[in-house]
């Protein structure tokens, strides 16, 4: 259980990413929820949820560029999420996920 102190500090890191990926559009709750549904559909990871995926990986992606579209969109989202340490925001819906 976070203190209320720690949960401060984590809403404001979950609110500067979200303004950081969509500073014209809002926060949108459904790319976390495409975060653990959606699974890579190319690569060595295949079949990986992209909220699994190692940061490595993603390290990778960034360094080397993300693709054109929804799927690149994701991969730099869940690459920002794991190098800020807000992975917990996931927890939620990926208990959600396994029935």
């Amino acid at each position: 259980m976070l203190c209320e102190r720690s949960q401060s500090i984590f809403f404001l890191r979950w609110l500067s990413l979200f303004c950081y990926l969509a500073p014209m559009e809002g926060p949108n709750p459904q790319l976390l929820v495409d975060l653990v549904i959606m699974k890579m559909p190319f690569g060595k990871y295949k079949g990986t949820t992209l909220c699994d995926l190692p940061t490595y990986y993603l390290e990778w992606f960034a360094k080397e560029g993300f693709p054109n579209g929804k799927l690149g969109m994701l991969l730099s989202t869940i690459y920002e999420i794991k190098i800020n340490g807000l992975e917990d925001l996931l927890k939620p819906l990926k208990n959600k996920r396994r029935f």
